[in-house]
């Protein structure tokens, strides 16, 4: 804490728990210039005003995301998440990145949001000023076994057993001939145009300038198979969601009869604009995914949805792959039951 008369840092009460009894009660939080002037730009931020009392905005919280000295959240970053809570993550990653702040990391956006909010009185991320100082000292010590001059003898020890094998400049020099790579290219190639797999356009002039393909027989076109349809996979941009556009590696193309499931929070504005009117009517064609922890209820929206729940424990990861596994194959058996022409043994 700084003292508001002046630049000094002063002992005071962990910020966060500032913050979150001022979000409880309501209340705004004030960024302040370097000028102590109110600003609403998080770069210009010099100083914060938390109920009167003035914080450093790179001052360290309590709040941890892993067990190195280095992995906590400053109050700057929680500020910035804070104002970005209701945002899609991959929106609110952007901009801290833009801001040049650390962002709060996905596993953690969940508990911070309902901790600052009140709806928890704790989390298992906030260190107590005892396990801060275990954390600082194990880092301290570390330091302190570390010899300087052992690391020069080891070094050079280990530079002594080395022999130079190759260098930049005898690579360079080289007198070999990779006349041979070419002709194991032109063999890969021929082996590819024999059993293609990809669909051949029937206007020879969309198949570029390679005269093969140019010349391709119409007839031998019927031994190449049909690449099988693709399925998607949509899910929402809520930030409150388990699964959606951040953690979701791939994205296929928009064919609404090769949409194979949908991911839901359990909320109707979801749907909106959608090819189908209802959430009722998109899970009559798709297959309903709905994550949720396994200590959570089914949310009273979704009870009149066709959907398959998806219980995910709280904190037992080991638990994560098989729930994967088993969630993959219920995809897979609603694919080949409801939309076979999707499956890769489809010709």
């Amino acid at each position: 804490m700084v003292n508001e008369n002046s630049d000094i840092l002063e002992d005071g009460p962990n910020p966060i728990h500032e913050l979150r009894a001022l979000i409880i009660k309501k209340k705004k939080y004030i960024l302040l210039d370097e000028n102590k002037i109110e600003t609403s730009n998080f770069i210009h931020c010099k100083f914060v005003n938390l109920g009167g009392s003035l914080f450093d905005p790179n001052v360290p919280t309590n709040y941890y995301h892993g067990p190195k000295p280095q992995d906590f959240y400053s109050l700057i970053a929680i500020l910035f998440f804070w104002f970005h809570r209701d945002a899609g993550y991959y929106s609110y990653l952007k901009s801290a990145q833009d801001a040049k702040l650390s962002a709060v990391s996905f596993t953690c956006r969940t508990d911070l949001i309902d901790f600052l909010s009140g709806n928890k009185d704790s989390s298992p991320n906030l260190k107590s000023p005892e396990e801060i100082e275990k954390i600082l000292s194990e880092k301290d010590s570390l330091i302190d076994d570390i010899d300087s001059e052992q690391i020069k003898n080891t070094q050079s020890e280990i530079l002594k057993q080395e022999r130079l094998i190759i260098s930049n400049n005898s690579i360079i020099s080289s007198n070999k001939s990779f006349k041979h790579v070419i002709d194991i290219a032109d063999n890969i190639l021929k082996r590819v145009l024999e059993t293609n797999t990809m669909h051949i356009p029937s206007d020879p002039s969309l198949s570029g300038p390679s005269s093969d393909f140019a010349n391709t027989d119409p007839k031998s076109s019927k031994r190449i198979k049909k690449r099988a349809a693709v399925p998607i996979i949509i899910v929402p941009a809520a930030a409150t969601s388990l699964i959606n556009m951040y953690n979701v590696t791939e994205f296929l193309r928009d064919q609404k009869k090769n949409i194979v499931c949908v991911f839901t929070v359990g909320a109707s504005w979801q749907f909106s604009n959608w090819h189908w009117s209802s959430p009722k009517e998109v899970f009559e064609n798709c297959l309903g995914l709905y994550p949720k922890y396994v200590d959570e209820k089914i949310k009273d929206s979704v009870k009149g949805w066709n959907i398959y729940p998806v219980n995910i424990e709280r904190h037992k990861r080991h638990t994560d792959k098989a729930i994967t596994i088993e969630l993959w194959k219920h995809i897979e058996k609603y694919i080949s039951l409801k939309k076979p022409w999707l499956t890769a043994s489809n010709p």
